[in-house]
């Protein structure tokens, strides 16, 4: 008997393979050694590649069909499922990354938490991480709660494969709890909030959000955030 489930998608239709140039945009300094996590069939690499020609590339992917295409474009790409404990630590070797991509992945993970803080280790001096996070926040998504409903999708903000679910607030929480420090944030949005005196309300079909600042405004129009984070100090470590 068949069924329904929004589990069941075609993984090449899923993961389009283009590269993101909103990742790219993110990196502030040529990288001689980049590693990225959940590089699907490596076509960012193989963008930054070309762009910083001499730089080494190594890319993590859970899917064999991904990594196998990845293999052909990147220095290195290894199939690794990172919610095996100390699987990261083992797939690599002891050379230091002074850039870190984790488009999309984050999300997908069982314990992020713990892979935040191992990739610090993995860090050279004045490294940068780049991440792109879905917003939980997103005006659509209260409105489906709003509706009585919580339907996950094949993609998108309620894809059905995400296991853990983040606003803002909580990425901000997720990088400086596990040792970093964000010096961008970068929104991606369905809309721009209009010119208005603030606080005011927010209207969107049944809800309604009273004495909102302009920053919350658009944290309701924001489907995915862009962080850029360092290694943080000891001291906002331990904070």
């Amino acid at each position: 008997m068949n069924y329904q489930s929004p589990l069941k998608t075609d993984v090449e239709v899923k993961y389009d393979d283009t590269p993101r140039m909103d990742v790219v945009d993110l990196i502030d300094h040529p990288p001689t050694n980049v590693l990225e996590i959940g590089c699907a069939a490596g076509a960012t690499g193989l963008f930054v590649k070309k762009r910083f020609p001499g730089c080494r590339y190594t890319g993590i992917e859970l899917d064999p069909g991904f990594c196998a295409t990845a293999a052909t474009r990147l220095d290195q790409c290894i199939q690794c499922n990172l919610d095996e404990a100390g699987a990261l630590g083992r797939a690599l070797d002891g050379n230091p990354f002074d850039l870190v991509i984790c488009a999309d992945v984050l999300e997908h993970l069982y314990d992020p938490w713990r892979i935040l803080h191992e990739l610090l280790g993995l860090m050279s001096p004045g490294g940068t991480l780049i991440a792109s996070l879905p917003n939980l926040q997103h005006i659509s998504v209260l409105q489906e709660i709003v509706d009585g409903r919580f339907r996950y999708q094949p993609h998108g903000l309620l894809d059905a494969t995400h296991i853990r679910f983040f606003t803002r607030k909580e990425i901000f929480e997720l990088f400086r709890g596990t040792g970093w420090e964000i010096d961008c944030c970068v929104r991606k949005m369905t809309g721009s909030v209009p010119d208005s005196r603030f606080p005011t309300h927010v209207l969107h079909g049944r809800i309604q959000i009273r004495d909102v600042t302009r920053e919350e405004a658009e944290d309701f129009l924001t489907f995915q955030y862009l962080i850029r984070a360092k290694p943080g100090t000891s001291a906002s470590v331990a904070a």
